[in-house]
């Protein structure tokens, strides 16, 4: 019983985390292409953002992708190792997303399709400041960009319930099965020995009856 309650408390805990997560996270959309004057263009150009946002670009129509740039209107491709972008043009789901881990810091993005950067200035700014009322803190070198298409508390939680979920397993399985082990254990050695306490002569091999004779004899 107390097994299961501390199961229950864990899990009440992921669930409250995840809900935590997506309240505080915002989803800032960007409307990728569409049709006539709208096709070649990031709608909203500029766009401001908080740390624990989302930033999710809605492809709405028009070949495009989405992929971070050196700086402002340069249409030249960011190659660090942490640069974010689209796997695709117009991905299967028309949406992509990153999540913004970090407080203070300018993203630059551009379509690499065709010439649609340099010609059509398709090309859009993500500003990253602080939350009204939240103390600075300094980005560190392992804040990366996470493109996903979750917010990374809700990943973390979902693998630690993961994990939890797997153990609590485990354990009740090992309990069911010692449980039902001690559960036939009684008739089980009633049918072999008996119900006066023998061993029944037909259910012992040959070199077991011998012992038990040569007992019998000397007792």
């Amino acid at each position: 019983m107390a097994l299961i309650q501390q199961i229950s408390k864990l899990i009440v805990f992921i669930l409250i985390c995840s809900f935590i997560e997506s309240i505080n996270a915002e989803v800032r959309v960007i409307k990728v292409g569409g049709g006539g004057q709208q096709n070649l263009k990031f709608d909203p150009q500029n766009t401001t953002a908080h740390n624990g946002d989302i930033i999710q670009w809605k492809f709405i129509g028009g070949n495009h992708n989405v992929v971070q740039m050196t700086a402002k209107a340069t249409c030249e491709m960011l190659t660090t190792p942490d640069a974010f972008q689209s796997l695709y043009t117009n991905p299967p789901n028309k949406i992509f997303e990153i999540n913004i881990n970090e407080q203070n810091n300018t993203y630059y993005y551009m379509c690499t399709v065709g010439n649609h950067c340099k010609a059509a200035g398709m090309w859009g700014v993500i500003n990253i400041v602080p939350k009204p009322n939240e103390p600075y803190v300094p980005p560190s070198e392992d804040k990366k960009i996470n493109p996903t298409n979750k917010p990374v508390g809700i990943v973390l939680c979902g693998v630690f319930g993961f994990l939890v979920v797997s153990v609590a397993g485990f354990l009740l399985f090992k309990r069911y099965k010692s449980k039902q082990s001690l559960t036939r254990t009684g008739p089980e050695v009633i049918k072999i020995i008996g119900k006066e306490g023998k061993i029944p002569a037909q259910d012992l091999k040959k070199p077991d009856r011998a012992k038990i004779d040569n007992v019998a004899k000397v007792v």
